[in-house]
């Protein structure tokens, strides 16, 4: 058998004009329902009492306390909060300062880092210069004034004057020491 509509589509015309008139059946049929089963009459007595309910529930004075224990908590809890608000803002300041300060104070440091630094380089050029007339012309000239002085003192005493010769021979040492590089004693 062959259908002229799809029975599932809920487009068809036959299917809209049956549902229509299984609704309006529907409703009326239930209203009439309801009026006829209207008549009864509701009596207490003929149903059993509900238990008495066992003490679950704190009594209220308890519940008042424990709320108000925990109205505090949380007052304090809130108060808490704020003070720590406080505490970190000031602290945020606080670092904030000592980080600047910081940044300051390492630009000074390095300021006088390189100052210093500038400073060991013109001692150490001048400590150079000076060990350069030292070796170059000091210690030669006295080096030679040695030499004259025992050649002075021989000429002039005839003697070989050991106590001049022993001093003389151990300025020209050290002297000797110091043109090398040496520590002298």
């Amino acid at each position: 058998m062959k259908n002229d509509h799809p029975s599932n589509s809920l487009k068809c015309p036959i299917l809209k004009e049956y549902r229509s008139v299984l609704t309006k059946k529907l409703l009326s049929t239930s209203t009439t329902i309801i009026t006829s089963k209207n008549n009864y009459s509701y009596d207490p007595s003929g149903f059993s009492g509900l238990p008495q309910p066992q003490s679950s529930t704190a009594p209220i004075s308890i519940n008042n306390k424990t709320s108000n224990k925990i109205d505090e908590l949380i007052f304090s809890v809130t108060k808490m909060n704020d003070t720590l608000d406080r505490i970190e803002i000031k602290k945020q300041k606080e670092f904030e300062l000592f980080i600047i300060e910081s940044k300051k104070n390492d630009g000074y440091l390095l300021a006088k880092v390189e100052e210093l630094m500038m400073n060991n380089k013109e001692v150490k050029d001048k400590s150079d210069s000076n060990e350069k007339l030292i070796k170059k012309l000091i210690l030669p000239s006295l080096d030679l004034l040695s030499h004259f002085l025992q050649h002075i003192n021989l000429k002039a005493t005839g003697i070989d004057n050991t106590d001049f010769k022993y001093k003389i021979q151990t300025v020209r040492a050290q002297l000797d020491n110091a043109l090398k590089g040496k520590i002298f004693s």
